[in-house]
């Protein structure tokens, strides 16, 4: 189950990622107010 364990938890890890870019999307201003360093974070 090493494997699989190890698929979980980066398959985890990259669903925490996507939530994290999607709450911070959900939470900033629009693009056109925002610097081009934080839509080029954001994107």
């Amino acid at each position: 189950f090493r494997e699989f364990g190890f698929t979980a938890e980066a398959v985890t890890a990259a669903a925490q990622r996507s939530l994290a870019r999607v709450k911070r999307s959900l939470h900033a201003p629009p693009p056109l107010t925002c610097s081009p360093t934080a839509a080029t974070r954001a994107n």
